[in-house]
C-alpha cells in the first residue's frame, strides 16, 4: 500500500491533508512482512533521518 500523509509535530494544530503544505507531505510504503506484521517504510522524512522504518504488530 501507498500512504500519502501530513506530519504534524506535537505542539502544532492537527495536519493538513496531503498537498496542502508540501513543506509537510509525507509519503510511504506499508507492507506486509509477516501473519501479524507490517512494516511502514518512509523515505527522507522531514526531520533526523533519511529513511524512517517503523514496524506495526498488534498488542
Amino acid at each position: 500500500m501507498i500512504m500519502l500523509g501530513s506530519m504534524a509535530l506535537a505542539s502544532e494544530p492537527a495536519a493538513n491533508s496531503y498537498g496542502q503544505r508540501p513543506d509537510r507531505d509525507l509519503i510511504a510504503v506499508l507492507e506486509r512482512i509477516g501473519e501479524r506484521r507490517w512494516r511502514l517504510v518512509i523515505p527522507w522524512p522531514q526531520n533526523e533521518s533519511n529513511l524512517d522504518l517503523i514496524e506495526l504488530v498488534p498488542a
